[in-house]
């Protein structure tokens, strides 16, 4: 989980308002890009995301679409033959992380399913989610997302970043569901997710706490879709590390709060 953790701060910090601030400008505002590839973004209400009031009447500045600089117009000094991009009565904020994605090919389109993904984390980028974590791939789009998710640490992108849990982990025996494991690993995939809906087809304890026993040895937190207050208790205790779903049977006790 390192990986992921480091990962999305990176996103937060260094390529967010990026994303956001080229998604708000309207058409007629944008301008060619400087030749040295440095935009000022000036004007703008910046919300930096740690509680601090806004800044009012900010500057961004990008490198070749890096932060490095934000701060009050008097205190950040514009480059000489920066791109100046004028915000004046929009808000800038980090982008917003999605930690509980499902990014699904859609099989009623007839397009590839690598253009649907990325169709569907351009629609992210839309609304200003910069990074979805997928908890819940399906075979016909698993290895794609990987894909997409491997290839986005090289090039510019124009999309949301995705983190993937790839296909569910599964098990009918605590073998099975360590194999199911070991598999995912292989994959590189980001997280484990596993599902006990609390029905008599679940995963017993002993399944699901092997599940988890071998995503702490490959270094792989764990996700589970829960509905009961009883199954969220059970999962945490065997060291499931993230409820994917809020309890909904009841409201939470005290103690397990």
């Amino acid at each position: 989980m390192t990986r992921i953790s480091t990962t999305l701060l990176a996103v937060v910090a260094l390529a967010a308002l990026t994303v956001l601030a080229a998604i708000e400008l309207q058409p007629s505002m944008a301008q060619a890009p400087a030749a040295s590839g440095v935009v000022a973004l000036t004007g703008a209400r910046i919300i930096d995301g740690t509680g601090r009031a806004p800044i009012q009447q900010g500057t961004v500045i990008l490198n070749k679409g890096v932060i490095e600089a934000v701060g009050t117009a008097a205190g950040v000094k514009i480059p000489n033959g920066a791109t100046r991009v004028d915000l004046s009565g929009k808000t800038i904020i980090p982008g917003l992380i999605n930690a509980h994605a499902h990014l699904n090919f859609d099989q009623a389109t007839k397009r590839p399913v690598r253009d649907d993904l990325i169709l569907r984390l351009k629609t992210y980028a839309t609304y200003g989610v910069t990074s979805n974590v997928s908890l819940g791939s399906r075979p016909v789009d698993e290895l794609e997302g990987l894909k997409l998710r491997d290839e986005q640490t090289h090039i510019a992108l124009d999309r949301a970043r995705l983190y993937t849990g790839g296909l569910n982990a599964v098990g009918k025996t605590p073998e099975e569901a360590r194999k199911s494991v070991d598999r995912l690993a292989d994959l590189k995939v980001d997280v484990i997710k596993y599902h006990i809906n609390g029905t008599p087809n679940d995963m017993t304890p002993d399944i699901y706490g092997a599940l988890v026993d071998e995503s702490k040895k490959k270094g792989l937190r764990t996700f589970v879709h829960i509905f009961y207050t009883k199954d969220a208790k059970s999962a945490v205790e065997k060291g499931t590390d993230v409820l994917a779903h809020s309890i909904r049977d009841k409201d939470v006790d005290s103690e397990f709060a």
